[in-house]
């Protein structure tokens, strides 16, 4: 082969290589330049969505800043006051109490049970005083209620909850003396002669917890989950969901969940299998009653040491620069994220980034979470 030839070759192979950068780069800055000029929470269409579901890094201290800012505009801009937690039903029922009546003994009771898992922590404390003092603000009509969707992990906040259910000056049925007793003592065992009392004698249940009957029916339904799989918390918490739905229907629910749970579609990452139901897919699916009105925004954290969670499965490259909090709505005209999946490192499936989430919030150098 002679030297002009030889010249030809690298000199094709050279523009070829130069044409692939410049492309590259010219993507990347469309990308880029679109993220820059998104960033704003009234570009979210509000009145198209029924759910906003945002999704944290739990050991990350900035989640709950961030959470008291988005719900703040969505009960200012949407009027959303029903908050759905990563808690069980029966255990949102103390967290409820809270907020009526700002006794700390609930509060501090919650949080105590809380102890060794990774939600004991100051920021989760203080956000719920937050809430409180927020709530207090409200008119009547207009204030928060939380409904804990997830699985029960605490047996004896669930009891407490059940404990709220209770009519002091009304007469117990011998059938239910039992376990009332056990729940007027935090005692684990209430849950099972609850469930038989529950069994055995249904129409005394109806009538001595009255019009709260369904959300006692729904309580030991919880205690007592039929639900199995490694996919069996997201399950749950999408018939939780749907009890709290029939509740409310046609008004607006905020949470803030594990990331995990709130992805749109099917997806390998460090936690989760591309075969297993996450909540998102659940809640935005044809048998959901508010199927294509989720909106899911994720939170991703990007730090100076690039300690970033999730970097097995999530692509920090496109967010490296930023040097402040920003909010990113995926979803204007002419969004790249309608046409490619960016950030998500799972290649097994197809489709785009909006496909799984429609808003990004990039917060920056947070610490982690104090430990109470």
């Amino acid at each position: 082969m002679n030297k002009r030839r030889l010249m030809k070759i690298f000199i094709v192979l050279l523009l070829i290589s130069i044409m692939t950068i410049v492309f590259l780069y010219f993507k990347d800055i469309g990308v880029k330049q679109y993220m820059l000029t998104n960033n704003n929470f009234d570009l979210i269409d509000i009145d198209n969505y029924e759910v906003f579901l945002t999704g944290e890094t739990h050991t990350m201290a900035k989640s709950d800043e961030f959470k008291k800012t988005f719900f703040s505009y969505l009960n200012k801009n949407a009027g959303v006051k029903n908050i759905i937690e990563e808690i069980g039903f029966c255990s949102g029922l103390v967290l409820n109490r809270y907020l009526e009546t700002g006794d700390e003994k609930d509060l501090e009771f919650f949080m105590e049970q809380l102890k060794g898992t990774m939600a004991y922590n100051k920021e989760k404390y203080e956000f719920y005083k937050w809430l409180y003092e927020y709530n207090q603000q409200l008119a009547e009509e207009d204030k928060i209620t939380i409904y804990g969707i997830d699985i029960e992990h605490q047996p004896l906040t669930a009891i407490r909850g059940i404990s709220t259910l209770i009519d002091t000056k009304k007469e117990v049925p011998k059938s239910l003396e039992e376990a009332i007793r056990y729940v007027r003592k935090n005692n684990q065992d209430a849950s099972l002669y609850l469930k038989m009392a529950y069994d055995k004698n249904k129409e005394d249940c109806e009538e001595y917890f009255g019009d709260d009957f369904i959300v006692f029916e729904n309580c030991i339904k919880n205690l007592y989950p039929k639900e199995t799989g490694s996919d069996m918390r997201d399950k749950v918490m999408m018939d939780n969901f749907s009890f709290v739905y029939s509740l409310n229907e046609g008004e607006k629910f905020f949470g803030q969940l594990g990331s995990e749970h709130i992805y749109q579609d099917y997806m390998d990452t460090d936690y989760m299998s591309s075969d297993e139901e996450r909540f998102g897919i659940l809640i935005n699916s044809k048998n959901s009653p508010v199927k294509n009105k989720v909106y899911s925004l994720l939170c991703v954290y990007q730090n100076i040491d690039s300690n970033n969670p999730s970097e097995n499965s999530f692509d920090y490259s496109l967010i490296k620069n930023y040097k402040e909090d920003i909010f990113i709505d995926l979803l204007q005209e002419n969004s790249p994220f309608y046409k490619k999946k960016y950030f998500f490192k799972d290649k097994k499936n197809t489709g785009v980034t909006c496909d799984y989430i429609q808003g990004l919030m990039i917060l920056i150098n947070s610490n982690e979470t104090t430990p109470l």
